[in-house]
């Protein structure tokens, strides 16, 4: 993720421009990949079936270990039955030889 170097806060979607005090002093820095599920929706009737992944997609606000949140997926089984303060760990999901999702699966508690 993005870290501005100015403000020290992280920028999510990637920006030329920091958005919260507008340098252009970004740089990007690893985090954990770890997080909390902070708001979920499970969609059964995505509105066009050309675009959707086989079976339920659940779409989850992740609140990282370090502070962002940020939307992505929720994959894996069981996805359907993550709930709001689940643990879980980011993956990267290539949909395309030019595109990479993080997206998420969830931590097992015995982790």
């Amino acid at each position: 993720m993005q870290r501005c170097g100015a403000c020290t806060r992280f920028v999510w979607f990637p920006m030329y421009i920091c958005p919260h005090c507008a340098s252009t002093d970004l740089h990007w820095t690893a985090l954990s990949g770890d997080g909390t599920v902070y708001s979920r929706s499970l969609v059964i009737d995505p509105v066009s079936a050309a675009s959707a992944p086989p079976g339920p997609l659940l779409v989850a606000l992740i609140e990282l270990d370090e502070g962002p949140v940020m939307m992505s997926n929720v994959i894996g089984d069981g996805a359907e039955d993550v709930v709001i303060g689940d643990r879980v760990r980011v993956v990267f999901q290539q949909v395309s030889d030019d595109v990479t999702l993080p997206v998420f699966e969830r931590v097992n508690a015995e982790s």
